[in-house]
């Protein structure tokens, strides 16, 4: 079962990883 920490997480790795693809600054949502 996923908890909305780990959906958090997740979708903010996903944008730090395409950010690092696209060579730009990641934008982190929650924080």
């Amino acid at each position: 079962k996923q908890t909305i920490a780990t959906l958090v997480y997740s979708e903010d790795y996903g944008e730090a990883v395409q950010a690092f693809s696209e060579k730009r600054k990641p934008k982190f949502k929650g924080r």
